[in-house]
């Protein structure tokens, strides 16, 4: 017999909308960094981007609507686009689905990057699709995406006449030398790795409590030490089907870690904008533990995505496969804020959301179902 989770609470913080000079309530034409942050949507890599922003004079930085602490932020979030995209480029080469679109869009960007997909490394290619099916395509996917990220962040700071973030001339790492690698100069190292696996256990635990500032265990301890290749060395790597197995599972750990860190930039960010909506009613780690729980839901299991709004409902799953949706506001006499709208079973709707995760997220997933 299983123990009940304990119950989440469901906390309603108050929105603002913006109205402009005439107090109608559309955006202001004028585009807001922290706005334009919140809206991107995308996931980029934690690192320190104070050796990569450009020294250009202060007056360049803060020509057109761009202050120099607005361009500081841009090239940060750039930076950390063009490090992911170095990884995925790594992956993909080795992993991922070998047509020539990544590799065509890379050598578009990077220069002297071969335009033409490497073919890959089939022993590593069939283990990491023990992991997951669809492994290489999910590769190839997040490759594609992060390459586009780096360009949309950094045409921003570009059309305002701030400089752009360039890392070529440090790309000096050895790549792999197995089969499938392009012999190019890297960003990253995939073959000496530690991999903080805390993002599997962080929501897992019934005491830990990391919003309050608990630290929960790592899921697999000896991944969090030492170094570990996350792709093969060399072709001697794959001589050991035991060995390449362990190095395709580093990369599986290694995939989860390198988004969920960077989901974590925007939304942190995304609150630091000049002139944009007040932040004071958005939640944060570092707020949580002053909100008073406004209304209480209780389900089967931990809430399983990020919740999402649409129309006039809050959707989110839980574990057990459930989905939900709760009332965003009240009809006198007819409904209540926070009532039960919805619950049905995700594996008897339309296109299950488990199925298609790797080519779309929750909110897109709700948004395609039917009425």
């Amino acid at each position: 017999m299983t123990k009940e989770r304990p119950s989440p609470t469901v906390l309603a913080p108050e929105t603002t909308q913006p109205t402009n000079a005439e107090g109608n309530p559309h955006p202001s034409r004028e585009i807001r960094r922290g706005c334009f942050l919140k809206g991107l949507g995308v996931a980029g890599a934690a690192l320190s981007a104070s050796a990569f922003l450009g020294a250009k004079a202060a007056a360049e930085e803060r020509s057109g609507s761009m202050t120099k602490g607005d361009a500081a932020i841009l090239h940060f979030l750039a930076a950390a686009e063009i490090i992911e995209s170095d990884l995925w480029l790594q992956y993909q080469e080795l992993g991922g689905t070998q047509d020539n679109e990544v590799s065509k869009l890379a050598s578009k960007l990077i220069p002297g990057y071969p335009a033409q997909p490497t073919g890959g490394n089939p022993v590593y290619m069939q283990d990491l699709i023990a992991l997951d099916g669809d492994m290489s395509q999910h590769i190839h996917d997040n490759t594609e995406d992060e390459l586009t990220h780096e360009v949309l962040i950094n045409a921003y700071p570009k059309s305002k006449g701030a400089d752009r973030v360039n890392l070529d001339r440090i790309r000096t790492l050895p790549s792999s030398k197995a089969t499938g690698a392009n012999l190019f100069g890297r960003l990253t190292n995939l073959m000496q790795l530690s991999v903080d696996t805390i993002w599997w256990t962080r929501h897992r635990s019934r005491t830990k409590k990391p919003d309050f500032g608990d630290t929960p265990a790592q899921a697999i301890p000896t991944l969090a030490v030492g170094q570990h290749p996350a792709t093969p060395r060399t072709d001697a790597d794959s001589s050991d089907a035991n060995f390449i197995q362990a190095i395709a599972n580093t990369a599986g750990f290694h995939f989860a870690f390198i988004e969920q860190v960077g989901s974590s930039l925007y939304p942190k960010l995304g609150t630091e904008g000049h002139q944009c909506p007040s932040s004071k009613h958005s939640i944060s780690p570092a707020k949580i533990k002053n909100l008073i729980p406004k209304r209480v839901f209780t389900i089967a299991g931990d809430v399983s995505a990020t919740p999402t709004v649409a129309g006039d409902a809050v959707f989110f799953p839980d574990w057990a496969g459930n989905l939900f949706a709760l009332r965003r506001t009240a009809v006198s006499g007819l409904r209540r804020t926070g009532e039960l709208a919805i619950q049905v079973l995700i594996k008897e709707t339309r296109g299950g959301w488990m199925h298609k995760r790797k080519t779309t997220g929750f909110r897109d997933w709700i948004l395609r179902q039917p009425n």
